[in-house]
């Protein structure tokens, strides 16, 4: 099991590869799902259960927004009549 000192330097790191990820996510416009609030177990990196449960429910989301916009978008081309020439 890896040591106090080495979980929270692996957090730092992973705080860090966050914040990189969301600025790339931003720079080109992607959805952005971070780990924060995330736990791991006591191998220090796999999730616990309830991270499992709280990281499909930000998916969840995620997909849910993602797809609203893609059905605005699509119904907005789909109810337009056809272009005359």
């Amino acid at each position: 099991a890896p040591t106090d000192a080495q979980v929270q330097a692996l957090l730092a790191q992973i705080d860090e590869l966050n914040d990189i990820y969301k600025e790339i996510a931003n720079k080109y416009n992607c959805y952005f799902l971070s780990n924060e609030n995330l736990e791991t177990g006591t191998d220090g990196v796999h999730l616990t259960k309830e991270s499992h449960k709280l990281l499909a429910s930000k998916l969840k989301e995620i997909i849910n927004k993602i797809f609203k916009v893609y059905f605005a978008i699509f119904l907005t081309f789909a109810i337009l009549p056809p272009i005359q020439y």
